[in-house]
């Protein structure tokens, strides 16, 4: 969750006013760097497929304690384009992993070398089948990334 304080300031006579904001999160920083490794495409529909990232502080200090990560969904944007998949969050989503329920099907997730790794078991996306794919990855300051996409075949 996240926590919000805002503070108006003004020079007295009418001008300069600006608002600062000051976010608090739970991951305990103001700030955070999300570095994500770009999913291999296309991937065979059934394999496992890696999603791996990093999270650091303000101070560039590695952030490895895995309730960071509240939900992972898997989005289909449906049949794949000759000019290729693109990202996108519209399409039907299935849960991959949840807090505290974990993840489904095979799919697992850990902390590896100061980031975080989900083998994502794309079983878990026989219903809707071949096409693009997007995997969103909700963390606990209420914040949401994106993969690229990739295509299942």
């Amino acid at each position: 969750m996240l926590s919000v304080t805002s503070y108006t300031v003004n020079d007295g006579n009418g001008g300069l006013n600006y608002t600062v904001t000051v976010v608090t999160n739970n991951l305990g920083v103001i700030s955070w760097i999300f570095a994500f490794t770009p999913l291999k495409s296309p991937a065979n529909l059934g394999s496992a497929v890696p999603i791996a990232w990093t999270l650091q502080n303000a101070s560039g200090g590695f952030i490895s304690d895995l309730s960071t990560l509240i939900k992972l969904e898997s989005v289909f944007n449906g049949a794949a384009p000759k000019t290729g998949c693109v990202a996108s969050l519209v399409g039907s989503s299935q849960t991959l992993y949840s807090l505290p329920n974990g993840s489904t099907g095979n799919s697992s997730f850990r902390v590896v070398s100061n980031g975080f790794q989900f083998n994502w078991d794309t079983t878990t996306a026989t219903a809707t089948g071949p096409g693009c794919y997007t995997v969103k990855i909700t963390l606990n300051d209420g914040t949401s990334k994106m993969t690229n996409a990739v295509q299942l075949k």
